[in-house]
């Protein structure tokens, strides 16, 4: 016998004693009564209350430090109080005994859920999302030869199991192996998908998750939408690479489930329960109290989810929800159930107000002038990857956290943290994008738009103005505003409005000039600035030697200065103004 051997066997003894002479505070025998129950019962495993281990050390330290070898030791325990009493169902179900362990002390978030813990017991809180199929796994599996001669494979840990190349037998050659199922040996086997709750979850975070193996009894007992405590062991899965033999150095992480408890009072699925508080005869006057006033109704559906601006809506129903109904039976006997449920469909997200949208028929847009309120119904042909949709519905929301995304050309997209856009890898989030995705774009716009946009320019002085007023964006307008957004200015404080022309595109000056002389007939003042060589001090502090002057051309006229105001060329956020997009 090994050292390795006798220390297990040391530990089985441990946990034998400690299940044979452990007593509850009413003086029973709990973990001998549990196991004297299990033939009854027909099951194979007992739950032990980690707090009844606590004084035993020497098997409290083994969780934190050997768990895989503790709870095999707790089966053998538990297997061998078993014979004594039944010694042929404990002989049944030998392979199948286990232990559950409840109330275990070490908990942590889903987040912390890394590379330290791998091979470690741990307990995670969250919300079932996913569960799959119940399948067979293998167990232990026999594999068949021609000649008759069989191989057997245990399934240690894990769920991969390696076909054998040849024939167990000595004398035998066979390679050409199949499974023999009538002897192998299979359990239910399910994969769950457990989330973090979203009272755990850090703000502007998108919300972790873990895949749990469940096995044996375990299958099938949390359900999606279950709000449970996780008991179990942190494993690795190697990733596969399709297409090649070399074995990848990424694993999964993934936790092989022990116990489930139920959050609202732990337990078992058949005495989960909602925890009650009890109301002292204060508090029972402060709700009497409330109940008569006239807007309880509207007090408790604003007082749901305080944090979410407006969706006043939603949370009426989500309040409506909790509280439910009561079991109404009609006359026939037709009973009609309490319970409510509610289907909410997943906003999508949104952009910012200014963000372009392209029309049927090839105008830009901003998004924001297609509805003011909330809700409204519209009926707008916009252009997609297909050709064209309706939209039917303007959604408008208040107080929304936005994040900016800035491509290498400049181009920005200002949208909620949960907005979609199609990247070459598929949809993303905006805050799933990483430095170095790529977006698609479309390449073409067709566009059936042949006449000018108007461009309800007016005078606003009083006095009679003797300058023009453009009526339609034309190319010309449209190359002097583009000129006039990218070096120009136009301030409403001073009423005065010009651009600057580098000595480097001197040529552009009377075009310029000219184009300002036919669309508003002014006359304009111009000066030179600097000289080569000049020292000039910028705002920032810094010095910078001119290796040329520039030409500073400027107006004087109210009426033009508020014409051209929208074109906010003297903020620091500047853009093509909607009317090109739309001309």
């Amino acid at each position: 016998m090994t050292l390795e051997t006798q220390s297990i066997s040391a530990t089985i003894d441990q946990v034998q004693s400690f299940l044979a002479t452990f007593k509850d505070k009413s003086g029973s025998f709990r973990y001998v009564e549990e196991i004297d129950q299990m033939m009854a019962k027909q099951v194979k495993y007992i739950v032990v209350d980690y707090n009844d281990i606590v004084s035993q050390k020497d098997i409290e330290i083994k969780f934190n430090t050997e768990p895989d070898e503790i709870l095999y030791a707790f089966s053998q325990a538990i297997k061998n109080i078993l014979e004594e009493r039944f010694p042929d169902y404990a002989k049944k179900i030998a392979d199948d005994i286990r232990v559950r362990i409840a109330n275990y002390p070490i908990q942590r978030s889903l987040r912390q859920i890394n590379a330290e813990v791998i091979g470690k017991m741990t307990s995670v809180s969250g919300m079932v999302v996913r569960a799959s199929e119940i399948k067979p796994l293998a167990r232990n599996v026999v594999y068949k030869c021609p000649a008759g001669h069989y191989t057997e494979v245990p399934l240690e840990r894990g769920v991969n199991v390696y076909t054998p190349s040849k024939c167990s037998h000595e004398k035998c050659t066979h390679r050409d192996l199949r499974i023999d199922p009538e002897n192998s040996k299979f359990i239910d086997f399910q994969l769950v998908r457990l989330q973090e709750l979203p009272e755990d979850l850090p703000p502007g975070q998108l919300p972790h998750y873990v895949d749990v193996t469940i096995k044996q009894d375990l299958v099938d007992y949390a359900r999606p939408g279950d709000r449970v405590i996780l008991t179990g062991i942190v494993r690795i899965e190697q990733e596969q690479i399709t297409g090649t033999r070399v074995h990848s150095g990424l694993h999964r992480l993934r936790i092989e489930g022990n116990n489930i408890e139920f959050l609202g009072g732990r337990g078992t699925k058949n005495s989960r329960r909602s925890e009650r508080e009890e109301i002292s005869p204060e508090e029972e006057k402060i709700i009497k109290s409330l109940a008569r006033t006239p807007d309880i109704y509207e007090r408790l559906v604003n007082s749901f989810a305080p944090h979410i601006q407006g969706q006043s809506l939603i949370k009426e129903s989500i309040l409506l929800l909790i509280v439910g109904s009561n079991q109404r039976i009609l006359q026939d006997g037709t009973k009609i159930r309490g319970d409510i449920n509610i289907f909410l469909v997943g906003d999508p997200g949104c952009l910012d107000g200014s963000s372009k949208v392209i029309l049927k028929d090839g105008r830009i847009v901003d998004l924001a002038s297609l509805g003011k309120n909330h809700l409204e119904s519209i009926n707008v042909k916009m252009q997609n990857e297909s050709g064209y949709d309706v939209a039917t519905v303007f959604h408008k929301y208040t107080n929304q956290k936005v994040i900016e995304i800035v491509t290498e050309t400049g181009k920005s997209v200002v949208g909620t943290y949960n907005h979609p856009l199609l990247t070459k890898k598929g949809w993303k989030r905006l805050d799933e994008l990483q430095e170095g995705d790529e977006l698609r774009v479309i390449t073409n716009i067709p566009c059936t738009v042949t006449k000018y946009v108007p461009t309800n320019f007016r005078a606003v002085t009083r006095s009679t103005y003797h300058g023009k007023i453009p009526e339609f964006v034309d190319e010309e307008l449209g190359a002097f505003m583009g000129f006039l957004t990218g070096d120009g200015w136009c301030r409403k404080s001073e009423y005065k409005m010009g651009f600057v022309v580098s000595q480097k595109e001197e040529e552009l000056l009377q075009p310029l000039l000219q184009m300002a002389k036919n669309l508003f007939d002014l006359e304009p003042k111009i000066s030179k600035k600097g000289y080569p060589g000049q020292i000039v001090m910028m705002n920032d502090g810094r010095q910078i030697t001119r290796t040329s002057y520039v030409t500073n051309v400027e107006y004087d006229s109210k009426n033009v200065v508020e014409m051209l105001s929208f074109l906010k060329v003297d903020s620091k956020i500047r853009g093509v103004p909607s009317s090109i997009f739309q001309s």
